[in-house]
């Protein structure tokens, strides 16, 4: 250990005070002459691109989000509306094929004449012995059946 008060020898350099201020940068000359130092550019951070392009992605990934919804809200009101439509013309159909209906346009554009009340003819009594007899089938395997 060596003390202030003694002289330091030549062979050994003594440590550096403790610096609170940085070290200015060095200097170097150049080797050959007619060249010229170009100080090594500092490189920026890479980060504020990356999230810049995360944030870009997001927005898109938004607005298509919300373009698609809007077109599925305009789907969802054609088909609500062509099913009501679709009720209207089925009520208009059935109106138009009621029996009723058929029968006062027969008259009246057809010049046709309302049929007389039907007349049924009562069945023959039956005992219930009888069991009907159904013809062969006159096409295919007659055993399937």
């Amino acid at each position: 250990m060596t003390s202030p008060l003694l002289p330091v020898p030549a062979d050994r350099r003594p440590l550096p005070a403790l610096r609170t201020a940085p070290l200015p940068p060095q200097v170097r000359q150049p080797t050959k002459p007619g060249l010229a130092l170009v100080r090594p550019k500092r490189r920026r951070p890479i980060w504020p691109a990356v999230l810049g392009a995360l944030v870009a992605g997001n927005l898109a990934l938004y607005v298509v989000t919300v373009v698609q919804e809007a077109g599925l809200n305009r789907q969802q009101a054609d088909i609500y509306t062509m099913r009501q439509h679709n009720l209207r013309l089925r009520a208009e159909l059935a109106r138009v094929e009621s029996p009723d209906r058929v029968e006062d346009q027969a008259v009246q554009r057809l010049n046709m004449a309302r049929p007389s009340s039907a007349l049924f003819l009562p069945a023959p009594p039956s005992d219930g012995r009888r069991i009907a007899r159904l013809p062969a089938p006159s096409f295919g395997v007659s055993e399937a059946y």
